[in-house]
């Protein structure tokens, strides 16, 4: 068996958010300048405010789209009410964000088998660590594991907009596997996109599940076993791991 096992967050432990990203930003958006309404005397009215934030986001988004760099959402959300002339206490700005985060959040849920499967690679001794792509500052996704009620099963957990780097660039898997103290060859990967979590830790040397409901295909991409739900994960980790 292996000593840790790593996982992505979303799509694989919990629902996956798919269709119009852009709809959940604008959502967002409607409940950050709701709350700013009721916090503030004077606030732009949201088309102006709606306006300059895509503007902002979209900036900062396309400095990190070719990169291996991760977009910092909390500056970028910064940067928004900085060009409105808008000023907030950390409090409330820590508010502001929280509301325009707030629709990815009630529409997140575990995926069905992710308690069961927890349960049993804790209660084997297994390190357990998780790695996401994720814009949000990394209490955002603490507060929803516990939330979740997952929390305390974590030995590790990092965020690419704390790294710095996303995945699948080598660093952020190798420095996770430091700080759980085992080697690549001692881990494995389980994750729903090949190119983030099976290309990026077959790079470092980890074994790699693909929780493939997707139907995903990238030419040479070959995770080294798929399942179609994580209740087949522990069966197929023991199969790896011998």
């Amino acid at each position: 068996m292996f000593k840790a096992v790593l996982f992505d967050y979303g799509g694989t432990l919990v629902t996956a958010l798919d269709g119009d990203m852009m709809a959940l930003v604008t959502e967002g958006a409607k409940l950050a300048h709701k709350y700013l309404e009721e916090t503030l005397d004077a606030v732009p009215l949201f088309p102006a405010f709606v306006l300059s934030a895509t503007q902002t986001l979209q900036a900062a988004y396309m400095q990190t789209l070719a990169s291996p760099k991760e977009m910092d959402g909390e500056r970028a959300v910064g940067d928004v009410l900085k060009a409105l002339n808008i000023s907030l206490s950390d409090e409330q700005f820590s508010r502001f964000a929280r509301e325009w985060h707030k629709p990815f959040v009630v529409r997140t849920a575990l995926n069905e088998g992710a308690k069961a499967c927890l349960d049993e690679l804790k209660g084997a001794g297994v390190k357990l660590a998780i790695i996401s792509n994720n814009i949000w500052p990394q209490y955002f996704l603490e507060e929803e594991l516990q939330r979740l009620g997952i929390k305390d099963y974590f030995d590790y957990v990092i965020t690419s907009s704390k790294h710095g780097l996303k995945k699948p660039h080598a660093p952020i898997f190798e420095d996770t596997l430091k700080a759980l103290g085992v080697t690549e060859a001692e881990s494995a990967f389980v994750g729903n996109s090949l190119r983030e979590d099976v290309v990026g830790p077959s790079m470092v040397g980890m074994k790699t599940v693909y929780l493939g409901r997707k139907n995903e295909t990238m030419p040479g991409v070959r995770p080294d076993a798929t399942i179609k739900s994580l209740a087949e994960l522990n069966d197929v980790l023991k199969k790896l791991g011998d």
